[in-house]
């Protein structure tokens, strides 16, 4: 099971601003991409964790929602929208162009477009693009998490504790790594998983990356 998103430079402006973030996100018609670019193989993201890690919640990130008017409400916060709709707010999505990311990310452009935001690609090759995540030189781009172990704990950690690897969004909330701790050491099971929900309920509101779908490898 597996997690196609986009990561946000949470350090860098624009993608400091949460309501930024959770507009973008709710401007995103997931279930159309899903639908027309992979024929319904593909599952609309409801957060980072996907169906089958037990624990998962549906629903569990109210911002993966496709919701213009909501979008738009968020992003007025941001830079309120002029009378042809622009808001003056162009960012740059970087992607790797080869494994079929650039229809998916030309659908993202253009739904955003829609409301009042201009979104620039930037195509480097994997190798440097991975190098600019990992310098955090960038706004905010594509990536994926395959899961190495069915648990909630094998999505939330290595995306959101402050100082794993896998953090390019260097989402930093002290709260949810005293959580992840504290989670961690819990040894009864459905205790540990309610810690883990409320976890991710904390991470979601923040909206540090932004799910976009769920998959499997098909052969």
């Amino acid at each position: 099971p597996s997690t196609y998103y986009l990561t946000c430079n949470t350090t860098a402006e624009p993608f400091n601003n949460a309501d930024l973030r959770r507009g973008i996100s709710l401007a995103i018609n997931r279930e159309a991409i899903c639908k027309t670019i992979f024929k319904g193989t593909r599952t609309p993201a409801d957060g980072i964790v996907p169906p089958g890690i037990d624990g998962y919640k549906e629903g569990a990130w109210e911002f993966c929602a496709y919701d213009v008017d909501k979008a738009n409400e968020y992003l007025d916060k941001v830079a309120p929208a002029g009378a042809n709709g622009d808001r003056g707010i162009s960012v740059t999505l970087s992607y790797n162009q080869d494994g079929g990311h650039k229809e998916i990310m030309e659908s993202i452009i253009g739904d955003l477009a829609k409301v009042g935001v201009t979104a620039v690609s930037d195509t480097p090759e994997w190798s440097a693009l991975l190098e600019q995540y990992q310098n955090f030189n960038y706004q905010f781009g594509r990536l994926g998490w395959i899961a190495d172990y069915p648990t909630l704990d094998n999505f939330i950690y290595p995306n959101f504790y402050s100082t794993a690897d896998n953090n390019y969004s260097r989402y930093a909330n002290a709260e949810v790594d005293a959580a992840i701790d504290a989670a961690r050491a819990i040894a009864d099971e459905d205790e540990r998983k309610d810690a883990y929900r409320a976890i991710n309920k904390m991470v979601a509101d923040d909206m540090p990356i932004i799910p976009i779908m769920f998959y499997c490898h098909s052969h």
